[in-house]
């Protein structure tokens, strides 16, 4: 329930957190959201090791998926900046999977998150 309550809490915060952050826009590349195994600049998240992977959606409707293919069944979808936990990554980064409150997990394309730590630095877990 604890743990539930502060994913919850942390999906809620982290799109008023990255608007934030993009009050320094000229510093974040806008070429991000196509280069998803960009770093981040400095300014922009603390060292990695103390950061719990954690990311919003750039697209207007972000499907998540059941596996990290765009044939798999879709289990929930994501608006415009809402918050995710990033878990792990498969073999190519094209897809990252993802928590979401509600103890649901699933898939997301790459291509279409701004997240907090750069994605190939996540754990490979397909």
């Amino acid at each position: 329930m604890l743990k539930t309550a502060v994913i919850i809490l942390v999906v809620l915060l982290i799109p008023v957190l990255f608007i934030f952050a993009q009050d320094n826009a000229s510093q974040i590349s806008t070429e991000f959201a196509s280069n998803a195994g960009a770093a981040l600049p400095e300014s922009f998240s603390q060292p990695h090791s103390e950061v719990e992977p954690a990311a919003y959606s750039t697209a207007d409707t972000l499907t998540v998926l059941a596996a990290p293919d765009e044939r798999a069944q879709a289990v929930s979808a994501l608006s415009l900046h809402q918050g995710m936990m990033l878990l792990g990554r498969a073999a190519n980064s094209a897809w990252i999977k993802v928590s979401l409150p509600g103890d649901l997990e699933g898939w997301v394309d790459a291509h279409f998150i701004r997240s907090n730590v750069p994605v190939d630095t996540l754990p490979f877990v397909w």
